[in-house]
């Protein structure tokens, strides 16, 4: 027979070394708080880098564009087809027959 378990309770240990656990406890804690924080720090600069990035890029978009470039990649997408829906202001056509 093997004995794998043994269960200790009502341990006393000396005041000395009950304080060196509480303060490795504390120092771990604060440790993990620091990593927190550096991690939380980190991923901010990492989102103000990207965004910096995207609105350089929208900025970019939009000194490029001119309406000769717009209607330019209107024509490209264009399938060929004519709207079913046309009107303006608060006239609206709708063509039964489709």
């Amino acid at each position: 027979m093997f004995i794998n378990k043994v269960v200790i309770n009502d341990m006393d240990f000396e005041e000395a070394y009950n304080t060196a656990i509480q303060q490795k406890s504390i120092a771990q804690q604060n440790a993990d708080k620091q990593v927190a924080i550096t991690n939380a720090e980190a991923e901010a600069q990492k989102t103000s880098i990207a965004t910096d990035a995207q609105a350089e890029a929208n900025r970019k978009i939009a000194e490029s564009l001119s309406d000769t470039l717009i209607e330019y990649q209107k024509i490209q997408k264009w399938d060929g087809k004519l709207p079913t829906v046309s009107g303006g202001n608060a006239l609206i056509s709708i063509d039964p027959t489709e």
